[in-house]
């Protein structure tokens, strides 16, 4: 089994970058873990020089975790990786609001639409699982 994650994370510092680039990092894990813990295993571990909002409530609430992560917008504190698993972790908007490397100017209306799709996700998964309980439970009664 691979125990490693492999990050490929976009890169650019507009003072210093003469245009953006994508650098690949190998992070060793025993197991799942958010890309926002993957984030901070780079930054204290490989490279110091990655810019990214260490912060987050976890709830989604700041919004300061909002990135694009396999070409979808997603919170890095819920996304879950795992070893063998290959993710590419890119700022949030670019080049509009585009600060440095992963770090962006924090917009209110892409956090109420992650909101929406994540308790529609959540009501569908409840829907499935209310599904799933009632189909077993007819199952017993018809043995």
């Amino acid at each position: 089994m691979n125990n490693q994650i492999t990050a490929i994370v976009f890169r650019y510092d507009p003072e210093r970058d003469e245009k953006p680039y994508y650098d690949e990092y190998h992070v060793k894990a025993e197991g799942e873990m958010s890309v926002l813990v993957l984030l901070n295993r780079i930054h204290n571990e490989i490279d110091t020089t990655l810019s990214f909002r260490i912060f987050c409530c976890g709830l989604q609430m700041c919004r300061s975790c909002l990135m694009k992560i396999n070409d979808k917008k997603r919170f890095a504190c819920l996304t879950l990786v795992k070893p063998g698993e290959k993710v590419t972790i890119e700022p949030a908007s670019y080049p509009d609001g585009h600060i440095k490397d992963l770090v962006v100017k924090i917009v209110d209306g892409d956090s109420e639409k992650l909101k929406k799709d994540a308790l529609s996700a959540k009501k569908c998964s409840e829907q499935r699982k209310a599904t799933f309980s009632e189909n077993s439970e007819k199952g017993r009664k018809e043995r």
